[in-house]
């Protein structure tokens, strides 16, 4: 399974500290309140709103290097769009890696 990491953010910021870490800050507040409302809109089983959560949850994906979950976070956009709910526990599994990545950074 891939991990979070930062090499795109780096490379994005050519360098630049305070870049990377005003995106880290933004990251950091935004996705513990993004997860929230993704688990939220699943338990009332609200999927419009899980995947509108999911499609503001992708950009932080692949910055954080997650490639092939970017991958799975579009696909499961798609499926939540059309009203199933196959591919919640292995999209959370991907979120739980995300939320301690962010916590230990």
């Amino acid at each position: 399974m891939e991990k979070p990491n930062l090499k795109y953010l780096e490379a994005l910021s050519e360098g630049d500290l305070d870049f990377q870490n005003e995106v880290i800050s933004i990251l950091k507040k935004e996705f513990p309140v993004e997860l929230n409302q993704f688990k939220t809109a699943v338990f009332h089983e609200n999927y419009t709103k899980a995947a509108a959560c999911i499609h503001k949850m992708k950009l932080k994906i692949s910055m954080l290097g997650l490639q092939k979950s970017f991958v799975l976070a579009s696909e499961y956009e798609k499926e939540l769009k059309i009203g199933k709910n196959r591919k919640q526990q292995e999209f959370e599994i991907i979120l739980g890696e995300i939320y301690v990545f962010l916590e230990k950074i």
